[in-house]
């Protein structure tokens, strides 16, 4: 039996969950396995928001300690024969959590792909405290999933607690790169905003002396400097973490100045941090000026597994191109440095990092400046983009795409379509044209940085800034926007389908004075908007359509920007009651 249902485009993974639930489950029940093209981080987010859409809550357990791993190195996986293999299509018991555990582990480390669907509800029907019968693991009986029931939980390996649904959270860690000249202290800040009221919120140098508690209101922001650690200086270790911990949902961003000049970034919270992350680093710079990224560890201490592409020097020993192993206390932080391009350094991580990359100061149009951006899991990255040509931007900007794995990309730039193929940790670098804007798409997920090139406006210098681009996947229905106190503009940037550009509110009414866009060859608009100077709190929804917002922001010598901080994602919630079950004949597979 084939089930063919007719779509207006692409769908993202959450649209693709939805369609799937109404079209395939209410019929068939639950299939055996998926076929799919669009690779394992497409996937990935196709469970996540299936699991979200029946109303399992994703809590994600430890990552597993050193002793609990297989013994195979990365060099021998590749030699296991399939017999040693687990196999996806194997009967495997709800008692078996154990064995579940060491395949998902290995799974994931080797890289080949995502577990089958029977494995998935498997685990699902066991936290829901519902055991499959043999028959029913077969496809000749009925399937009974609560849709909705108090304390279900789903667990995997994975990272964090916490529901992985938006860019709030109650606890952070971040690190400042080194910025520039260090003959001077930067001006290095913390930004915190309140979602609620009267949120209490704690600012710790780990291993320090240093704490601060403080009470902040809803749409309250408050600055705290970071003066009492010393700033990183070349390929070093620390043990500084800075960590942020709140009682309610806050949103957290971090600049880093020197001369009021410099960039600021979204810091992600602890539950969306993840192991394996690909390094992107701006190409240009003067030649005493560096390419850098650094890494914090979170509360566990951890093994990270660093494959270098360029050389550094790290204590007494220069590795070029070396795996570079570490073990990491709670809250340390690891800068590396180098002259040479990092991009394409492949980070792994025994448990979640968070990950920041940048330049001590990136070559740009009008000098240089120092850039950085907090970088994303490779698990999360997207297939399809859009990145937007800026108003004051008179020259080309740099997008600069990196992939996890082989993968085919096809772009649209200055009009041109390319295709091209690239290879894992392969850095692709694309122009934005001013006329026209650029669109990526890829078979499987890739890593997008904008890299805004500076240039002049109203006859003022503005900097440059290094900026994650949103994956059409990964588009919200509800972001909050923060102006910045210090920015004679700050803009929100908008890409929707155009047919519900209507429907988009600025703090609850329809904004005015923007001149949508077409996006060519797409059923998408975009556009700018500039809500003022200074700081400011504003939502930004759509009440049914994911979109995807920009916060970008500039004045004499800087600019920032980020992916506004997304406060709901695309998925529609079951009204179903608690006691609610859902019965489905399994008699045939579904294949999607």
């Amino acid at each position: 039996m084939a089930h063919f249902v007719p779509l207006t485009g692409l769908p993202s993974a959450s649209k693709l969950a939805q369609v799937f639930i109404q079209e395939i489950f209410r019929l068939n029940g639950l299939p055996e396995e998926i076929i799919s093209d669009r690779g394992v981080q497409f996937i990935a987010k196709f469970w996540r928001s299936l699991c979200l859409a029946l109303q399992v809550k994703l809590k994600h357990g430890e990552a597993f300690t050193k002793e609990e791993r297989p013994s195979e190195t990365e060099e021998e996986r590749p030699n296991e024969t399939q017999e040693e293999r687990p196999s996806e299509t194997e009967e495997e018991r709800p008692n078996e959590i154990e064995e579940r555990k060491v395949w998902w582990d290995r799974r994931r480390k080797a890289g080949d792909g995502s577990p089958s669907m029977m494995h998935i509800f498997t685990w699902i029907a066991l936290f829901c405290g519902r055991e499959l019968s043999t028959q029913e693991t077969h496809g000749t009986g009925k399937l009974f999933i609560p849709v909705r029931r108090k304390n279900a939980v789903f667990r995997t390996d994975g990272r964090g607690s916490e529901d992985q649904v938006t860019s709030v959270g109650k606890t952070f860690v971040t690190a400042f790169l080194q910025n520039q000249d260090v003959k001077e202290m930067p001006q290095r800040e913390i930004v915190v905003t309140g979602t609620s009221p009267n949120t209490t919120v704690t600012f710790t140098i780990m291993n320090s002396n240093f704490s601060k508690v403080l009470k902040i209101g809803k749409h309250e922001s408050v600055t705290i400097p970071i003066t009492s650690i010393d700033e990183l200086k070349g390929t070093a270790l620390s043990p500084h973490a800075v960590q942020i911990t709140a009682d309610a949902d806050v949103i957290v961003m971090s600049r880093n100045y020197r001369n009021n000049i410099g960039d600021m970034t979204l810091i992600y919270p602890v539950h969306q941090l993840g192991f394996e992350y690909f390094i992107i680093t701006p190409q240009k710079g003067p030649e005493n000026q560096y390419k850098e990224f650094l890494l914090v560890s979170y509360e566990k201490p951890t093994t990270v597994d660093i494959y270098l592409k360029g050389t550094i020097n790290y204590r007494t020993n220069s590795l070029k191109g070396d795996k570079m192993t570490l073990n990491l206390e709670p809250f340390n932080i690891i800068q590396i440095q180098s002259k040479n391009d990092l991009s394409g350094t492949k980070v792994v991580s025994q448990h979640p990092v968070a990950v920041i990359t940048g330049h001590t100061c990136a070559e740009n149009k009008i000098g240089c400046n120092h850039v950085y951006e907090q970088l994303r899991p490779a698990e999360s990255w997207g297939s399809s983009f859009f990145i937007p040509n800026l108003s004051f931007q008179t020259n080309h900007d740099n997008v600069l795409v990196m992939a996890s794995q082989h993968t085919s990309i096809q772009y649209q730039s200055c009009e041109k379509k390319v295709s091209k193929n690239v290879e894992a940790g392969e850095m692709v670098q694309i122009n934005v044209c001013s006329s026209s804007p650029l669109t990526i798409d890829s078979n499987s997920g890739v890593q997008v940085l904008l890299y805004s090139t500076s240039r002049t406006s109203n006859n003022k210098p503005i900097g440059s800034c290094l900026t994650i681009i949103q994956a059409n996947e990964s588009f919200g229905i509800i972001y909050n926007l923060i102006g910045q106190n210090t920015f004679d503009s700050n803009l929100a940037v908008f890409t929707i389908k155009t047919s519900s550009v209507p429907g988009v509110t600025f703090d609850g009414k329809s904004p005015t004075d923007i001149e949508w866009k077409n996006v060519p060859g797409s059923e998408y608009s975009y556009a700018e908007y500039d809500y003022g100077s200074g700081f400011s709190f504003h939502t930004i929804q759509h009440p049914t359509t994911p979109f995807g917002l920009l916060s970008i922001g500039y004045s004499k010598n800087m600019t920032y920007g980020f992916v506004a901080p997304c406060i709901k994602e695309n998925i529609d919630d079951l009204v179903h009651s608690n006691d609610e079950l859902v019965a489905c004949k399994f008699a045939c597979r579904a294949k999607v």
